[in-house]
């Protein structure tokens, strides 16, 4: 009556003495639902410090987007203020993607890992520079509509460049002459 399909009889029921593959199932995931893990992959502080980083990150990135959406409607009608905003936009975007290899390049494991750091490191000071140049060359009030964004850009470059500086001695003889910035 059971069939293939399993939906009869249940082992024991049946007089053979053993289980049917139901049962086992049901012993299975009793045992599966009492399990806890011996040893923490990670701590729940380590969790807390990663989920507060990855919501600051969001935030950020966020308000990065808010303020160049806010630069592009402030530029409408404005041909210099939108070149300027394109010009930040194009800033922000090397920025990003040069952070986004430095800090994938974490931890220091192989030669590869640590020449792409010094790379990363060193076109981020040209970056940082770029920013810094483009800052001088605003008039006030297109400084004051470019400030919130330049500033996270720098300082996202100062974390970076102090990550660096702190892993120097990981870095080897290569890099003699210390970081960038």
């Amino acid at each position: 009556a059971g069939g293939a399909h399993g939906g009869g009889v249940s082992g024991e029921a049946a007089g053979n003495g053993s289980p049917s593959e139901r049962e086992m199932a049901r012993d299975i995931l009793a045992v599966l639902r009492a399990w806890e893990p011996r040893t923490m992959v990670t701590t729940p502080e380590e969790e807390r410090i990663v989920l507060r980083d990855l919501e600051n990150r969001n935030r950020l990135l966020r308000s990065r987007q808010s303020m160049l959406r806010a630069g592009d409607k402030a530029a409408e009608g404005e041909p210099e203020l939108a070149a300027i905003v394109a010009k930040l936009r194009g800033l922000s975007r090397a920025v990003n993607e040069l952070l986004r290899h430095f800090w994938s390049s974490f931890p220091l494991s192989s030669s590869h890992r640590k020449e792409k750091v010094r790379r990363m490191n060193k076109a981020l000071g040209a970056q940082y520079d770029r920013l810094e140049k483009a800052r001088a060359a605003m008039d006030p009030s297109q400084r004051l509509l470019a400030r919130p964004l330049i500033g996270q850009l720098l300082s996202a470059c100062d974390a970076a460049f102090t990550k660096y500086d702190a892993n120097l001695d990981k870095l080897g003889p290569a890099e003699a002459g210390g970081g960038e910035k």
